[in-house]
């Protein structure tokens, strides 16, 4: 009677541990997915095209950013920056007509779509900046969506 109590014990422990070992691997899957994404955002319209490749790690965020504007000259390169809430503030190296460029940019995430957000810059050591981040404005004019950019 005292062997089939410790085997029935024995088995509720293995059992439990398992089962607790799930849990946290499952969990652990489910925050790794929230955390790590990938994703492309673009916006077409009017002759533009807008493409952000997006790549976000916990706070961290990188990609690709490529404009691609009517009778404008085209402009591609990297974002890296991060996550604030539903903010994204990155620096966009870029090159455009071989001259290589910084600029801040912000997004701003709301549902599946990003809006880029505009204000007023200024040079700060040879990176354009925006002045007073409270004051940028996401008119929506210019809405990103979710999808397949290929």
């Amino acid at each position: 009677m005292r062997n089939l109590i410790l085997i029935l014990a024995l088995q509720i422990i293995v059992f439990m541990g398992c089962t607790s070992s799930g849990d946290k691997e499952q969990k652990a899957a489910v925050q790794g997915s929230i955390h790590n994404h990938a994703f492309c955002y673009y916006y077409q319209e009017n002759g533009d095209t807008i493409i952000l490749h997006l790549h976000v790690n916990g706070e961290k965020a990188s990609g690709d950013l490529l404009y691609h504007l009517h009778q404008k000259d085209k402009n591609s390169g990297a974002i890296e920056g991060r996550m604030a809430g539903d903010t994204l503030f990155a620096d966009y190296t870029f090159s455009s007509e071989g001259i290589l460029s910084v600029r801040e940019v912000i997004f701003l995430r709301q549902g599946d779509t990003f809006i880029e957000g505009f204000g007023e810059v200024e040079d700060h050591l040879g990176k354009m900046v925006f002045k007073n981040k409270k004051a940028i404005e996401f008119d929506g004019k210019m809405i990103f969506k979710k999808g397949d950019c290929n």
